[in-house]
């Protein structure tokens, strides 16, 4: 209120940037209702489909450019307890909709073979499917990667799961400690890689990758030349570029996956829930 007559002050309009759900829009509008001056105030237009749906009581509709305040205690709005999450979790894939796989029949093929590899088909790639050359492309960047037979299958699955948890993107971190797991790595390791330098799950040539792993992951980037300098013990040119490789390919997907707030799927999500949670895994 106080910036508002700052604003008011010196001529100018008060607009608040309101990209926000529904109780935050309902503080909002008291807010505005209190400035003794005209104010626009920013509206979410048909974003999310359960914007009205959290609060249990309608919000003031527009009508002629303006809405009228409701008298209920408060800010006027009660949330819904009733709303199952867990239901809007499973109809929506992403923040902006849903995609199914019916939908995209002429990439059955490329689905079957990501599901053979993965055991499931990640929601990520229906949601790339909107954009088939998106899709195509991503789709052979990560087949080079993940087919290059210069690192083992399991030490590629840990780098992505190192630089995943370093940039907090859980979504990749249950797709890529499951995707351990089928590539022959212990529960246990899984579990031990935040304390990869300490836990004798780990070797030496590990704990160098994992070292630029996790520096990597982290904005801004922490990777430096020491990191090379250790890492040129245990392995060749190629191959460090290909931990690169991996690291930046999951540079990729962290920022799709956190942005887009892409839905876990129930075959990573059940092997998080069951498998490493018992081990201490957060």
């Amino acid at each position: 209120v106080e910036l508002a007559n700052y604003i008011k002050k010196y001529g100018s309009d008060f607009s608040p940037h309101n990209p926000s759900g529904p109780i935050c829009h309902a503080h909002s509008l008291q807010i505005c209702g209190v400035i003794d001056s005209p104010v626009i105030l920013e509206h979410q237009f048909d974003e999310s489909p359960y914007f009205d749906e959290l609060v249990s009581n309608d919000l003031p509709l527009i009508k002629n450019g303006k809405i009228k305040l409701s008298n209920d205690p408060g800010i006027g709005v009660k949330i819904n307890k009733n709303l199952n999450i867990f239901k809007m979790e499973n109809n929506f894939t992403t923040f902006i909709g849903e995609d199914k796989r019916e939908s995209f029949k002429e990439f059955d093929q490329l689905f079957d073979g990501i599901e053979a590899f993965m055991g499931y088909l990640p929601n990520a790639h229906l949601t790339m499917a909107e954009k088939p050359k998106l899709l195509l492309a991503f789709s052979g960047l990560a087949t080079t990667i993940f087919q290059s037979d210069s690192l083992s299958m399991e030490l590629k699955q840990l780098i992505a799961l190192a630089s995943s948890i370093s940039s907090g993107c859980k979504y990749c971190q249950a797709h890529t400690s499951h995707g351990a797991a089928r590539a022959g790595t212990s529960e246990q390791k899984i579990a031990d890689i935040l304390k990869y330098n300490e836990s004798e799950n780990f070797s030496e040539d590990e704990r160098a990758v994992l070292d630029l792993a996790f520096a990597a992951g982290m904005v801004p980037n922490k990777a430096e030349q020491r990191h090379y300098d250790v890492l040129k013990r245990y392995f060749s040119k190629i191959q460090i570029i290909e931990i690169v490789s991996v690291i930046s390919l999951f540079g990729f997907l962290n920022r799709w996956n956190d942005t887009l707030g892409t839905a876990l799927e129930s075959v990573p999500k059940e092997f998080v829930e069951k498998k490493l949670k018992p081990l201490g895994w957060n």
